[in-house]
């Protein structure tokens, strides 16, 4: 097992599994897996939940929305992000409706209305934006937070 991404919705805890490339449930109290495989992906490497029937994924150069039909996740839409190439981890912000992703490999973070799926505004720093596996964004003053794993600090941008 490998975990990538992880959120929670409701009183659940779901991870990305990146080996089987998997979306699985843990259970809350224990954050062992519960053995349920939820939504199988193509190379996933980031989970957030949009709402308790919505889940946003993000897979190498692309991010694929899936929505829960029953008991079924099905994929309601899949767009590649154009220059991208390691969508590693992804931040919703609610309150603008907009998703923060990271491309590891070429340094960038993209800034994408989740509507239209179009870039808004684009981070590029070679040195800030250097193995990026985490982000975050602080909804109070709207500063972004980037794991910078490279230089073992969080860079910060306005």
């Amino acid at each position: 097992m490998n975990i990538w991404g992880l959120d929670l919705m409701g009183n659940q805890v779901f991870f990305l599994d990146y080996n089987r490339s998997v979306i699985c449930k843990a259970n809350k109290e224990t954050g062992k897996d519960e053995g349920e495989d939820v939504i199988h992906l193509f190379n996933g490497y980031g989970i957030e939940f949009l709402s308790e029937s919505e889940i946003l994924t993000s897979n190498q150069q692309s991010l694929e929305i899936f929505k829960k039909q029953e008991n079924n996740w099905i994929s309601k839409r899949r767009v590649v992000i154009p220059k991208c190439s390691t969508a590693y981890s992804i931040f919703y912000e609610k309150e603008s409706g907009l998703v923060y992703l990271s491309d590891t490999e070429n340094h960038r973070i993209f800034v994408i209305r989740l509507f239209d799926f179009s870039i808004v505004k684009t981070f590029e720093d070679s040195n800030a934006i250097s193995r990026n596996f985490g982000l975050f964004v602080d909804k109070r003053t709207g500063l972004l937070y980037v794991v910078n794993n490279k230089s073992k600090e969080i860079s910060i941008f306005q």
